[in-house]
């Protein structure tokens, strides 16, 4: 059994071993490669400082480990935080993510993804995937539109 980060925990099968070889691949192809994708159509305005992490609330946000820094000095040299984790997820779910933390303005500031090693080994797929995910931590999504009308 391994956590979910939805706050239970779900049986492993093989599929959903993170792996040495998945993990090089999270770390060194599907996670820049996103963010990169994001980087080059997206103009964002840089914030300035760091970024304080809050004790996160909400349903899947405090499922993550958050380093001590992160909520005292806070995060330099970065307009927004993702946290990424690499649990199991069920059959049909590669991936999901959240914003987690807002600026005063309503600014995305930190989100969390959870990624399913079952699929990191489609490196092209995985990215597209997790580009969308990043999206949602980013405040693309049905809750942040609905605010913003």
């Amino acid at each position: 059994m391994k956590p979910n980060f939805k706050g239970s925990m779900i049986k492993c099968d093989p599929d959903n071993i993170l792996t040495d070889e998945k993990k090089r691949i999270l770390r060194k192809h599907i996670i820049p490669n996103a963010v990169q994708m994001h980087k080059d159509r997206l103009l964002v305005q840089p914030i300035g400082g760091n970024i304080r992490v809050t004790h996160l609330t909400g349903a899947l946000c405090p499922h993550f480990t958050i380093p001590q820094s992160h909520h005292t000095t806070g995060v330099p040299d970065t307009d927004f935080v993702l946290y990424v984790a690499a649990g199991p997820t069920v059959p049909g779910i590669v991936a999901w993510a959240i914003y987690c933390q807002l600026d005063p303005s309503g600014r995305p500031l930190v989100g969390v993804a959870n990624f399913g090693p079952r699929n990191a080994l489609d490196i092209f797929s995985s990215t597209r995937t997790l580009t969308h995910e990043i999206l949602h931590t980013l405040g693309f999504g049905i809750e942040m539109f609905k605010k913003k009308i």
